[in-house]
This record gives structure tokens, C-alpha cells and sequence, in this order.
């Protein structure tokens, strides 16, 4: 690996502001980052230290850490909700377990709803998970 001038920020970032990297990744010249920050203070400290070195650093997202256990994954609420009941009702399960029309049953939604909570929860998921630094990741945001 050749580090080069704009090492800059990942020393800040971590170094002044405590910042923990928890995924990089590379292609096209271009590094991805995805990194855990004390506050949202620090994260506004490592913007205007990129911008004052004029290092070109484009922030893709920004997710406040709660107890809440969806918003670790930029899940919503009502995605958590439907994933989660279909976990617990074998939807997932080989042979499945439910159905989505027991899924709404339960949840009291329409199956409609369900199918675009678990597709929108799915692809959030792989985005935020597995997709770092992916193109399809770069070119969607």
C-alpha cells in the first residue's frame, strides 16, 4: 500500500478525534470509509479539517447510534419490525415457516407493505454491511 499527502485525514480522524475505522476499502483511486465517531462534533471537526486541506472527501451518510437496534443498520422502525417477526415466524426458515399474508396478518399491515418493508430492509442491510465501497454503493447515494 502507498499512502500519500491525504493520509491526512485518516490520522485526524483518528488521531484528534477519536474516530474508529471500522471498514476501508479501495477502487478507482478512490477510498471508502466507514468509521465510528464519538459525536457528531467530531464528525463536523474531520469535514471542516478535509475542507481546509481541500482533500476532497465526500460523505456518503451519517447515522446517530442509539439503543435502538434497527438504527445501527439505517433501518427504520417498521423494518425492523417486519424483518424481525419474520424471523421469529420461520419466514426465512427452509421450508418457510409464514407467508407474507401472515406476516400482515400479524403485523397488522397489508401484504403489499410487507414486501416493500422487507425489500427496502434487505437492500439497506446489504448496503450497510456489504456493499462498501461497492460501486453500486458509490452510485446510489
Amino acid at each position: 500500500m502507498e499512502w500519500v499527502e491525504d493520509v491526512r485525514f485518516v490520522v485526524h480522524m483518528s488521531v484528534e478525534e477519536d474516530a474508529a475505522i471500522l471498514a476501508m476499502s479501495s477502487a478507482d483511486d478512490r477510498w471508502s470509509f466507514r468509521a465510528l465517531f464519538p459525536d457528531r462534533e467530531a464528525v463536523s471537526s474531520t469535514w471542516d479539517f478535509c475542507e481546509q486541506w481541500d482533500l476532497g472527501v465526500t460523505l456518503g451518510s451519517v447515522r446517530e447510534m442509539t439503543r435502538d437496534r434497527h438504527s445501527r443498520f439505517g433501518l427504520t422502525a417498521e423494518q425492523s419490525e417486519v424483518l424481525v417477526t419474520a424471523l421469529d415466524h420461520g419466514y426465512f426458515d427452509v421450508p418457510r415457516g409464514a407467508n407474507m399474508d401472515a406476516l400482515a396478518a400479524e403485523i397488522g399491515i397489508s401484504r403489499q407493505a410487507v414486501s416493500e418493508r422487507l425489500r427496502r430492509a434487505h437492500e439497506e442491510l446489504i448496503r450497510s454491511t456489504m456493499a462498501i465501497g461497492h460501486e453500486a454503493d458509490a452510485g446510489r447515494k
